[in-house]
């Protein structure tokens, strides 16, 4: 689960802990279980956002599910309708909306301010996803049943376990007697320890042997679709490995430096892109976030001009190339610049090769 929120120490704290462990804080913040079913749980909160949206789209990119956490002391403000179009960038997962963080100063408000999420979500695509506001008045009586709707809903999820494998990389680091030391999380494929994966690479593609393979600090002799797993991995340093890298099936990918996007660019960002101004531009592909300029717009009512609420295919040339194939090929473009009070996310579509 991806939490979109401000609640880093607070209702996503006491939501994550209720399904696992803590692990090692950066920019995200993982709890990660396994209960005695031995279904497999992982939630991750942007620590880093609101100022850092980078965050927030890496976050996203990890979860199927996309959930939205408000208490009702939030504001419904431009951060509040950024969050809400954050939770639209993902039209494949799946978003739920909670009303948590309930005390008896603010109890009043809940009423009022799930109405009024309720209200914006009807005027965005999400309107047929998001039927109702899960209220969490008491988590301990509640989150059990949160539990039971995230298992029911995960039967929607696609298997894709005997797809190409697919690791979102966390973090990298050495440990001593063992090497390079990678964290991260299985979105498609199983993949077994001594198997031969690749490192996508803006730069050169690497062949990588995992050594091992852990989760929840126990040694494992395969890991597939859903899993958090640590791997000992030779072939590369720590410092050769970053968010922007994947692991990936062998010649499942190629890198790209020219790309194209149809999208709809929101109604609420106030400038039109054209290609005669040379703005730079971020293009989020999985964890991979890259500048790019617009070289060429074309299918909208005035040529190299793309206006807000209006449709168009973008050609974007890159500043490093992008890894991706057709089954990962869904892109976010964004301002990447600190919280200011404005929407920051201008669109998302599938990429092409240019």
């Amino acid at each position: 689960m991806s939490f979109i929120t401000t609640q880093h120490d607070g209702l996503a704290k006491k939501i994550g802990e209720f399904f696992g462990s803590r692990g090692a804080d950066s920019d995200l913040i993982f709890y990660d279980g396994v209960d005695s079913d031995q279904n497999v749980f992982i939630t991750v909160t942007p620590l880093g956002y609101p100022d850092k949206l980078k965050t927030l789209i890496q976050c996203l990119a990890l979860g199927d599910f996309q959930v939205l956490l408000v208490t009702p002391d939030d504001k419904m403000d431009a951060q509040m309708g950024e969050m809400i179009v954050a939770l639209e960038t993902h039209p494949e997962g799946i978003p739920l909306v909670v009303l948590g963080g309930i005390t008896k100063v603010n109890e009043y408000l809940v009423d009022e301010v799930k109405a009024k999420l309720l209200q914006i979500i009807k005027n965005t695509s999400l309107k047929d996803k998001v039927t109702d506001i899960i209220v969490m008045r008491n988590p301990e009586t509640n989150l059990p049943a949160f539990k039971q709707l995230i298992m029911s809903l995960a039967a929607k999820i696609p298997d894709k376990k005997a797809g190409n494998v697919r690791i979102l990389v966390d973090a990298s680091f050495p440990v001593k007697g063992v090497g390079t030391v990678i964290l991260g999380v299985v979105k498609s494929g199983s993949f077994n320890a001594n198997d031969m994966l690749e490192l996508t690479d803006p730069s050169e593609y690497k062949n990588v042997i995992v050594k091992s393979i852990q989760m929840q600090d126990i040694d494992q002799k395969s890991a597939t679709q859903g899993d958090r797993v640590g791997l000992a991995i030779k072939g590369l340093k720590p410092e050769d490995i970053s968010r922007d890298n994947m692991f990936v099936t062998k010649g499942s990918m190629k890198a790209y430096a020219d790309i194209k996007i149809k999208f709809r660019l929101s109604k609420f960002i106030k400038k039109s892109i054209d290609i005669k101004d040379k703005q730079l531009y971020h293009i989020a592909i999985d964890h991979q976030v890259f500048g790019a300029m617009p070289v060429k717009i074309e299918g909208t009512g005035e040529a190299g001009i793309l206006k807000p609420n209006e449709e168009g295919t973008v050609t974007f040339k890159c500043e490093k190339k992008f890894s991706f194939n057709d089954d990962n090929n869904w892109g976010i473009i964004v301002f990447l610049e600190k919280f200011s009070g404005k929407l920051r996310i201008l669109g998302w579509g599938r990429v092409q090769p240019a």
